[in-house]
């Protein structure tokens, strides 16, 4: 039963009813009370502000870099705006990105953003655009060498040591690039990996299955949908050769070992129709149509997952698609998950913060700004739509119950940003629609980067839903043993973790646990400070205490005068 409460000032004293009455005697009534005294300590250590804040960067679009001293993090330092940049996570939680541009102009300089200082570091590079590429000797890294100038959204992967992967992107002189990359970033240098300089190349797929070192997927741009195989391999899909007219549906697997690629699914030929197959059953002859592909993920299976794209099998009309895929790494077959099998679907919306099987997100292209979340499941946010307008809706897709969630922004297209103060949160910030943004994620949330805006950008943002740590008490037959009751509550998100801290470290490993309602024995009489905290699966957190005074033995006397 729950304790109830006895009126304090300034705490409030419990009398647990299940406590043995002691004897009554004459007018005397003698009770055994357990006493619990609870003060809530308003401790909120974590991401209260809900939804989105901008952290950084400019709201208006066209922002220079201010480049700093190179190697050198600053408050004033930040990469100018871009659109398409290859972005990547370290190992120590440092954000990164290179290049990224439009039309004929690239950038040509790799940044690092660190999320607890919040400060920007120009690593390597040049200070100008279009810089041509140095390749040195293939094989060896060298202080000189550097991808130069690329964007329109090269490969980027994140490898198991820690290393940075780039392969191809558009540079304004050379075309697209037919080259993978590897950046150190314990030494701060590039490396020519594999792909040939000369002009001319095409794919070479050799056969199906088989790595072979003159196997290449050739040269490659509009593609970020990667992935880091559980075995450390790296793997590309589709995107574009020559541009509009030359899409790709093929699967790429490169061995860093062995330094091979093998073509592992797909078409070895342009503009290939997907084979959808039936709705959630895998087949050998599934596969998803060409596309630029640009929102991709992998599940906590370790299978990889794509969703949406443009068809941009003509030069005319550019389709968006809304289909979700799923890849069996280990039985080498696409299942079709979710959304339409024709281009340029309507999606549903349905309502903002509830998930259903109706909900889809309209088709669309270049949403590279891309998640998953701590409970496993997929973010995605804005691109651009099938009538060519951008986007600024945030959506979840839980891949255990197979539903999308419409979380944030707006259902309709051109939405305008609204910023509100630098660093301040407000629930009525919002990023505006825009298209080849970047993003990432860690323990404060969902960070989104640039892309364009009717005009590059390099604003910076982070998402975290509200989040309010609270628990009651529940008393139980014995006078030092109580049950915790969770209350906490989150915005549009899911609680992802519990953290409880009973304060008695005398009770070894029971003095934590990480259940949602936990019972705890308390070790001896004394004060103890209970702790919970609780994160959802978007990064917020919040932590809430509440002291506990255990005396078994007290006892109290009350007389009717």
């Amino acid at each position: 039963m729950f304790v109830t409460a006895l009126s304090h000032p300034f705490f409030s004293l419990y009398h647990d009813s299940s406590c043995p009455l002691a004897k009554t005697k004459e007018m005397n009534i003698m009770k055994k009370f357990c006493l619990l005294i609870s003060i809530l300590i308003s401790i909120n250590c974590g991401l209260t502000q809900g939804n989105w804040v901008w952290k950084n960067g400019s709201d208006t679009p066209g922002a220079p870099s201010d480049f700093g001293v190179m190697g050198v993090p600053s408050p004033t330092n930040q990469p100018g705006a871009r659109y398409q940049c290859a972005e990547w996570t370290d190992l120590d939680g440092n954000f990164w990105v290179y290049g990224g541009g439009m039309t004929l102009v690239m950038e040509s300089d790799l940044w690092k953003f660190n999320p607890n200082t919040e400060e920007w570091t120009f690593m390597h590079g040049d200070v100008i655009t279009n810089a041509p590429a140095v390749y040195g000797t293939k094989g060896v890294s060298d202080p000189a060498n550097t991808p130069g100038g690329l964007g329109y959204c090269p490969a980027s992967w994140t490898d198991q040591t820690g290393n940075l992967w780039l392969y191809g992107g558009l540079h304004p002189g050379a075309g697209v690039s037919p080259l993978l990359w590897k950046y150190d970033v314990t030494i701060n240098e590039w490396t020519w990996v594999q792909g040939d300089t000369l002009p001319g190349i095409v794919p070479v797929y050799g056969t199906l299955g088989v790595s072979s070192p003159t196997n290449t997927p050739g040269p490659r741009t509009e593609t970020s949908c990667t992935w880091v195989g559980e075995d450390g391999n790296l793997w590309l899909f589709g995107g574009s050769i020559l541009g509009a007219g030359d899409t790709r549906n093929d699967l790429w697997k490169y061995d860093i070992g062995t330094n091979e690629w093998t073509w592992m699914t797909g078409s070895d030929t342009f503009t290939a129709p997907g084979v959808y197959g039936t709705l959630g059953v895998p087949a050998p002859g599934n596969t998803p149509g060409a596309r630029w592909c640009y929102s991709s993920w992998t599940d906590t299976n370790g299978d990889f997952w794509l969703f949406g794209g443009i068809d941009a099998s003509t030069m005319i009309i550019f389709g968006k698609y809304n289909d979700l895929w799923k890849y069996d790494v280990s039985e080498n077959e696409w299942t079709w998950m979710r959304g339409s099998d024709e281009i340029n679907p309507a999606g549903n919306y349905g309502t903002q913060c509830t998930s259903s099987d109706a909900n889809n997100p309209p088709g669309r292209g270049e949403s590279r700004a891309r998640w998953t979340d701590d409970c496993g499941n997929f973010w995605v946010f804005g691109g651009l739509n099938a009538f060519g307008d951008y986007l600024n809706d945030l959506w979840r897709y839980n891949p255990t119950i197979n539903e999308w969630t419409w979380v944030h922004g707006s259902d309709s297209p051109t939405a305008v940003g609204v910023y509100g103060i630098l660093g301040v949160p407000s629930p009525t910030n919002v990023p505006g629609a825009r298209m080849g943004s970047v993003g990432w994620s860690n323990e404060k949330g969902l960070w989104l980067f640039g892309g364009d805006e009717v005009g590059q950008i390099n604003d910076l943002w982070l998402y975290a839903d509200t989040i309010n740590a609270d628990f009651l008490i529940d008393s139980t037959a014995e006078c030092d043993e109580f049950n915790f009751i969770d209350q906490s509550t989150t915005g549009c998100d899911s609680i992802g973790s519990y953290s409880w801290n009973f304060g008695d470290p005398s009770s070894g490993s029971l003095n934590i646990d990480s259940i949602q309602n936990p019972n705890h024995i308390f070790s001896s009489n004394g004060s103890f400070l209970v702790t919970l905290i609780v994160q959802n699966c978007a990064g917020g957190t919040d932590t809430t205490s509440q002291i506990v005074l255990v005396d078994c033995g007290f006892s109290i006397s009350l007389e009717n005068d």
